[in-house]
């Protein structure tokens, strides 16, 4: 798995390898099966503050209505093909959100403010 999309079918720069990010309100070590995670950061950071809405401008730049302060993670295990499947939400081409399959172990990279 190698994609990197801001959501509008472009490439992305490589944003950390095969990092793959989860963001939320919640402490936590372990991801649920069935939680969405993305290898787009500022993705997952936006979804730390909890949005009704959230879009993907021509230029890639995430905007949201979150109002919440959270946490950004990364996966912290080795992911395959049958771990995740591509969010309803999103094309089969350009999945920049996928769901869990399985539960994950986390790791916290920091805190997010709004």
């Amino acid at each position: 798995m190698s994609f990197y999309s801001n959501g509008k079918g472009v490439a992305l720069a490589n944003q950390g390898g095969d990092l793959w990010y989860h963001g939320s309100q919640v402490k936590m070590t372990i991801l649920k099966a069935g939680s969405s995670i993305t290898k787009n950061k500022e993705l997952a950071t936006a979804f730390s503050h909890r949005p009704t809405q959230v879009s993907v401008d021509d230029f890639g730049v995430v905007h949201h209505d979150g109002q919440t302060n959270g946490y950004l993670y990364v996966i912290d295990e080795d992911l395959n093909d049958k771990d995740v499947k591509v969010h309803e939400s999103c094309s089969s081409e350009d999945p920049w959100e996928l769901i869990t399959t399985r539960e994950l172990k986390l790791k916290l990279i920091r805190e997010t403010n709004v």
